[in-house]
């Protein structure tokens, strides 16, 4: 009687023990799905607020280079330099250069 009642408490430790292993392994593996879901979550808005910085810059953008073509217009700039910096339109004058004095 006494080997059973040793042998049935050491089979009693023996699923004890493995069973607190099992749940040892069961809370680290939920600890580990909980810190890679924050971890995913915080990517995420990471992940957003840096597509709306992009959006606002892609819009910047777009309005910088619409200025630089508006800026870069003859007519524009002949304006300027009459109205502001008082150039006057030179005539053209045609030259016409002959060799050996013909």
């Amino acid at each position: 009687m006494n080997q059973k009642t040793g042998k049935k408490k050491q089979s009693e430790k023996r699923a004890r023990f493995y069973s607190v292993i099992g749940l040892g392994f069961f809370g680290l593996f939920i600890c580990l799905k909980v810190a890679l879901n924050v971890s995913i979550d915080h990517t995420n808005r990471e992940k957003s607020k840096l597509l709306d910085r992009l959006k606002n810059l892609s819009d910047q953008n777009a309005e910088l280079v619409s200025q630089v073509e508006k800026l870069k217009e003859p007519d524009r700039i002949k304006k300027i330099a009459r109205e502001e910096l008082n150039f006057v339109p030179v005539r053209k004058i045609n030259l016409e250069l002959y060799p050996d004095g013909e």
